[in-house]
């Protein structure tokens, strides 16, 4: 198995964010159903699949590059994201079924993410 291109912390951003993304559906469930947990689903979904794209874009290794055009990477990524964020969040709302309260309860524990991993580094370092 070859080495992966995308940079060790954002391959541990995006495991603890499908952790999160688990758990969160998993005591969605538990408190509220099937259609909460697929409510909470749906907007951790919202908040992980676009930072995967944005992995892929913006934060793969590649050697020997011009500072400009991984600026510009990190821009157009970033732009891409935001704007499939929005997307999946507009088709999720217009899902039968999805209550808004647990969706955005979903994507908040995704976006806890960032913060759990800053906490995390800073305790260990």
């Amino acid at each position: 198995m070859g080495k992966s291109p995308i940079y060790p912390g954002i391959r541990r951003i995006l495991r603890l964010q499908a952790a999160l993304l688990a758990v969160s559906g998993g005591v969605g469930y538990a408190l509220g159903g099937a259609d909460t947990a697929l409510s909470v689903l749906a907007g951790g979904a919202a908040g992980f699949l676009p930072n995967i794209y944005f992995a892929l874009k913006a934060g793969r290794r590649r050697d020997n590059r011009p500072a400009r055009d991984v600026v510009n990477d990190f821009y157009v990524g970033e732009a891409l994201k935001l704007i499939l964020t929005a997307l999946l969040f507009a088709v999720a709302v217009q899902t039968p079924g999805i209550q808004v309260l647990p969706m955005l309860g979903g994507f908040m524990a995704v976006a806890a993410a960032f913060w759990l991993i800053l906490l995390l580094n800073d305790q260990t370092g």
